[in-house]
């Protein structure tokens, strides 16, 4: 039975089920990445907002304890992405140029959509995206610069550096 289109988030690997669904042409599927170095923040502010059932976060309890699981996430980026079976999308680049992306990803769907559609689904977006809110965090780009100290940021650039390079973002 046919029952309709539907959205499964995923943060982790590429799991054999939805590589097959993908290769078969059950499932299409996107992949959005962003700067190791602001995953690490958003994670602690989820890490600190977290009920005490969520223990995924209690990894990200400081920047350096944070390393080791943001680097497991560049991996399963690095398969995503080098699976060649989604159409990949930077953060920095939906922030920064949301219609465009829209517009990408739509022309990965096999989707016509008008201008004023594109237009409709930011203004929509944007209304609900209230820090804490759908799982909106803040939504800010290289906050890293700013939040980190420079110590903090030595430390990501020197262990991260590979993960950093390869998603196309400067040390």
């Amino acid at each position: 039975s046919h029952y309709g289109s539907f959205v499964v988030k995923i943060h982790g690997r590429l799991i054999p089920v939805i590589q097959s669904m993908i290769s078969d042409g059950q499932a299409v599927g996107t992949y959005t990445y962003r700067d190791p170095r602001d995953v690490i923040l958003s994670a602690m502010d989820h890490a600190r907002r977290a009920s005490g059932n969520e223990d995924y976060f209690k990894n990200f309890s400081s920047i350096e304890a944070s390393i080791p699981m943001v680097k497991r996430m560049c991996r399963n980026a690095a398969e995503w992405m080098g699976s060649g079976l989604v159409h990949a999308i930077r953060y920095t680049d939906l922030v920064s140029d949301p219609a465009r992306e829209v517009k990408k990803v739509s022309l990965y769907l096999g989707l016509e959509v008008e201008e004023t559609e594109i237009e409709e689904i930011i203004k929509r977006h944007e209304a609900r995206k209230a820090p804490g809110v759908a799982q909106f965090n803040t939504g800010k780009l290289t906050r890293f610069r700013k939040e980190m100290t420079a110590e903090e940021i030595r430390l990501c650039n020197e262990m991260l550096e590979r993960e950093i390079l390869s998603l196309g973002y400067e040390i």
